[in-house]
C-alpha cells in the first residue's frame, strides 16, 4: 500500500499513466482535427479528452490552457505547410508547383484550418500570430514561385511580379478557405483555371496597370 502511495505522489495529481509523450502528441493531433472541424470556441479539453477516449486531466495535464494548446496545435501546422511549400517549389513547372502546392495543403488539413480560423474574432487571433504565418509562407511560396516562373518564361507578369504573387497568394488561400466547407473543389481543376489566368497577358497588364495607379494615388 505505501509503494503504491508512493508512486501515486511521483506521477503527481492529475498526471495520467502511460507514455507521456504519446499521448501529448495524440493530443496535438486530436485538437489539430477540432479545431479545424469545429473552430476555437467549440473545442474544449472535453472534446479532446472524449475522442481520445481519456479523461479531461489528462489531457490539460500538459498544457497550461487551450491557448497554449492553440498555439502549438498552429505552430505545427506551420512548419508543414513549409515542407509542403519547400517541396512544391522543386516541382518544374508554375502549374506542377501549384498542384503539388494545393493536394499537399489538403492533406495537411490546411483547407479545413483556414477555413474556421477565418470565423474567428481578432482577439483570437492576435492571441496566436503564427496562425498568420501560414499565409505570410504561402505569399512568400507565391513571391518565390512567380519570379522563377518568369525567369523561364512562362509568365508574361510585364515587370511587376509582386501583383502576380499577390493575387496568385489571395487564389491559394481562398482555394483552400472553400476547400473546407464545400470539400469539393478539385485542386486540378482550380490549378488549370489559376494557369490560364496567370498565362493570359491582359490580365498581367490589367493587373500591372491597377498596381501602377495605386501606387500613383498613395504617392499623391
Amino acid at each position: 500500500m505505501a509503494d503504491r502511495r508512493r508512486v501515486s505522489a511521483a506521477r503527481g495529481p492529475g498526471r495520467p499513466r502511460g507514455p507521456a509523450r504519446d499521448l501529448r502528441s495524440r493530443a496535438l493531433t486530436t485538437a489539430r482535427q477540432l479545431f479545424g472541424e469545429r473552430g476555437y470556441e467549440a473545442t474544449t479539453f472535453e472534446l479532446i479528452a472524449s475522442r481520445l477516449g481519456v479523461s479531461r486531466p489528462a489531457v490539460s495535464y500538459y498544457f497550461d490552457g487551450k491557448r497554449q494548446l492553440y498555439g502549438e496545435v498552429v505552430a505545427a501546422m506551420a512548419a508543414s505547410v513549409d515542407e509542403v511549400l519547400n517541396r512544391a517549389l522543386a516541382e518544374p513547372t508554375l502549374v506542377d508547383q501549384l498542384r503539388h502546392l494545393l493536394e499537399g495543403l489538403d492533406r495537411e488539413g490546411v483547407a479545413a484550418f483556414l477555413t474556421s480560423s477565418a470565423t474567428q474574432s481578432h482577439e483570437q487571433n492576435d492571441r496566436c500570430p503564427a496562425q498568420h504565418d501560414i499565409v505570410r509562407l504561402i505569399h512568400g511560396f507565391a513571391s518565390t514561385a512567380v519570379r522563377d516562373a518568369s525567369q523561364r518564361g512562362e509568365l508574361a507578369t510585364s515587370g511587376d511580379s509582386a501583383a502576380v504573387a499577390d493575387m496568385l497568394t489571395a487564389m491559394i488561400v481562398g482555394t483552400l478557405s472553400c476547400a473546407g466547407p464545400f470539400g469539393e473543389i478539385s485542386a486540378t481543376a482550380v490549378v488549370d483555371g489559376l494557369a490560364a489566368i496567370v498565362h493570359t497577358p491582359p490580365i498581367t497588364r490589367a493587373m500591372t496597370r491597377r498596381r501602377a495607379a495605386d501606387r500613383r494615388r498613395r504617392i499623391g
